[in-house]
């Protein structure tokens, strides 16, 4: 796969060259043409010119370039359905196009024990019931309702979509709903102002069994890896030893200086201790 470093200065060559704006719709319209561009002239050439390994090879770059512009559509919620017919018109090109796309829905993160991944509409009975639970939900002042979890989820869904990170659905090895776990960006209106955070809530079966430890640390490095992520604060209640206990786990940095309040609707005025957790490649 293409590096992200490499894709920002691809990208900004060609707004160079081409003298595009900032306008997501008409640069991505432009690589969908360029990817169709670059696939019809290799098209040509490939049984002719080069042996099956080279055409493979070749094969797998623009499945890569279609894969990464589908990602950039989708953050910025744009129908590239026109440029996609104008310049994949043959049925192979198509099929390979609505792959890369349906590739994008399909991210996953393993570990031994879970999966982390996009939230999906049939997730949402589950997630109610967790956050139905008085136990589970105790430190975020109770239970909510069924619309409001719905609107959560909608919000992690959102996160994904736009930021190609969130806080990811957790399931076990069978499959059963375990609670999620994962990375929002957090606005600059925030007391800490622009940031990463990582959060985890599991149900009370998972409980004791190092699953936050687990997936939070597949999580980390999934955003320090995948996306360049520099730093992910955690932050939690004095009282929330559980918490803790996860985040000293991971070996994050205690750092008071980043302690904060903040006003929820929920819990009133809340005071929050952090933790930081850095990219090694920051060292």
């Amino acid at each position: 796969m293409t590096e992200l470093s490499e894709i920002q200065q691809n990208i900004a060559r060609v707004r160079a060259e081409r003298g595009f704006t900032d306008d997501p719709v008409r640069l991505l319209t432009l690589l969908v043409e360029e990817v169709g561009e670059v696939a019809g002239e290799l098209k040509k050439t490939w049984s002719a010119n080069y042996p099956d390994p080279v055409i493979e090879d070749i094969a797998n770059e623009v499945a890569d370039v279609a894969v990464l512009v589908c990602a950039l559509a989708t953050r910025f919620d744009i129908d590239l359905e026109d440029a996609i017919q104008r310049k994949f018109i043959d049925a192979d090109s198509k099929r390979a196009w609505a792959t890369a796309r349906e590739g994008v829905h399909e991210f996953e993160i393993t570990t031994e024990r879970l999966s982390l991944r996009p939230w999906q509409p049939s997730d949402g009975a589950e997630f109610a019931r967790m956050n139905a639970d008085a136990e589970v939900m105790a430190d975020l002042g109770g239970p909510i309702s069924v619309a409001d979890s719905d609107g959560k989820l909608q919000r992690f869904t959102k996160s994904f979509d736009q930021h190609a990170i969130t806080r990811w659905v957790l399931r076990d090895r069978a499959n059963q709903f375990v609670g999620y776990c994962g990375i929002v960006p957090v606005d600059s209106d925030h007391p800490l102002g622009a940031h990463y955070e990582i959060g985890w809530r599991l149900i009370r079966d998972a409980w004791g069994k190092g699953y936050a430890s687990e997936a939070a640390q597949a999580a980390l490095d999934d955003a320090f890896t995948r996306l360049g992520i520099q730093q992910v604060l955690a932050y939690t209640a004095a009282d929330n030893l559980r918490s803790q206990r996860v985040m000293q786990r991971l070996k994050l940095e205690r750092s008071p200086s980043h302690d904060f309040e903040k006003f929820y609707d929920d819990v009133g005025n809340w005071q929050a201790l952090v933790w930081v957790a850095t990219s090694s490649s920051d060292d």
